[in-house]
C-alpha cells in the first residue's frame, strides 16, 4: 500500500473551495492527466454515489475511470474510490482518494488530496474505452442483438410508469433536463420511445414506456448513469438496468 499527499493553499474561505472541488462543473475542468478531457460522464463529488468518467487524451484514446463517493463531510472531507476498466467487465486496482480542508491561522485554506494506493497503478496498461459495432438485426417484433469483438458491456435502460407533469411548462423543463441528460451518454441507442403495450398472461405489470442502450465498465456504472436520469423524478416512475448479453455464432 503506497500513499501520495498533495497539499495546496488557497487565500479563499474554505466553504467556497469546498463547494468548488465538488460541483459537477468544476472536476470536468481540473479532473485528470495533463491535456485529457471528461466527455461521457455521471461525476458529482457532492453525495454518496456511485460515478464515472471517460477521459480523452488529444489523439482521441479515451480511458474509462470508474469508483464510489464514499463520504461528503461538508466543507472539510470528500472520500472516494478510483479505478480503471482494464478489460471487458473488470476494473484494475483501486485507489481511495480523500480530500480534506482546513482554514490556516491567516484565514486561507489548505486543501490535501491524500491517495491511497492498493499497489501501483501503470495508466500504460489501461486500455481504451472504445465503441465497437453493435448489429440489429430485425426478428418479427424484436431484436436480435449482436455483440462483436470484446467491447465495453452494454446495459439496457428501461422506462416504466411516470405520470405526466403538471402544467406544459413543468413539462418542458422536464423534457429539456432529459435531453440534456441524453447528451452526455455513451449511448448505443441514445433513447427509443414505445406505444401501444399490451400485457399478455395473468400478472400485471408496469408497461414499459421505452429504452436506452449505453455502454458502461460494469453494473454499478450503469446503474450510476440510470440513477441521474431526470425520469425517476417523474411520480410512479421507474427504471430497470440489465447487462446485455452477447448472442454467439
Amino acid at each position: 500500500m503506497k500513499t501520495l499527499q498533495m497539499t495546496i493553499t488557497f487565500a479563499v474561505p474554505e466553504a467556497r473551495v469546498f463547494t468548488h472541488l465538488t460541483e459537477t462543473a468544476s472536476p470536468l475542468n481540473w479532473w485528470g492527466a495533463k491535456g485529457k478531457h471528461i466527455t461521457t460522464h455521471v461525476l458529482s463529488l457532492a453525495a454518496p454515489n456511485p460515478w464515472y468518467a471517460t477521459l480523452v487524451d488529444p489523439q482521441g484514446h479515451g480511458t474509462m475511470a470508474v469508483g464510489e463517493v464514499r463520504v461528503v463531510d461538508p466543507p472539510h472531507l470528500v472520500e472516494l474510490t478510483l479505478s480503471f476498466a482494464i478489460k471487458h467487465g473488470t476494473r484494475g486496482p483501486e485507489s481511495v482518494i480523500i480530500f480534506t480542508l482546513a482554514t490556516l491561522s491567516d484565514g486561507q485554506t489548505e486543501l490535501t488530496n491524500h491517495t491511497i494506493r492498493t499497489r501501483p497503478i501503470s495508466l500504460a496498461c489501461v486500455t481504451r474505452a472504445e465503441t465497437l459495432p453493435l448489429s440489429v438485426t430485425p426478428r418479427t417484433s424484436c431484436h436480435r442483438i449482436i455483440i462483436k469483438g470484446n467491447p465495453m458491456p452494454q446495459y439496457i435502460l428501461t422506462y416504466h410508469g411516470g405520470s405526466q407533469p403538471e402544467t406544459p411548462e413543468k413539462h418542458q423543463d422536464q423534457m429539456d433536463r432529459y435531453m440534456k441528460w441524453v447528451e452526455n451518454l455513451d449511448a448505443v441507442v441514445p433513447q427509443q420511445p414505445l406505444k401501444g403495450t399490451q400485457t399478455l398472461g395473468d400478472k400485471e405489470v408496469t408497461p414499459m414506456m421505452g429504452y436506452t442502450i449505453i455502454n458502461a465498465v460494469d453494473l454499478d456504472a450503469a446503474r450510476a448513469v440510470a440513477k441521474s436520469c431526470p425520469f425517476l423524478e417523474m411520480d410512479n416512475s421507474a427504471m430497470q438496468v440489465s447487462e446485455l448479453v452477447a448472442i454467439l455464432g
